[in-house]
């Protein structure tokens, strides 16, 4: 498994992508998770498993998170 820190213009933590060999992960700054990615369907889905958007788009759930 390995983890992407994922910074915003300031360089401040925000959150982090971690891979795993069936799907990668997205988590807040407090590690809470806040979706998923599974490339064997290529779709995102948030925290409770609901369709988001077709494609990885962890990263865009993170920065909605922040708000």
């Amino acid at each position: 498994m390995s983890t992407e820190i994922v910074r915003d213009r300031y360089n401040t933590i925000i959150g982090y992508i971690e891979t795993t060999p069936t799907k990668v992960i997205g988590r807040d700054k407090e590690r809470r998770i806040v979706g998923f990615y599974r490339t064997s369907d290529d779709y995102t889905r948030d925290h409770v498993e609901r369709i988001v958007g077709r494609g990885n788009q962890l990263v865009a759930l993170i920065h909605r998170g922040r708000q």
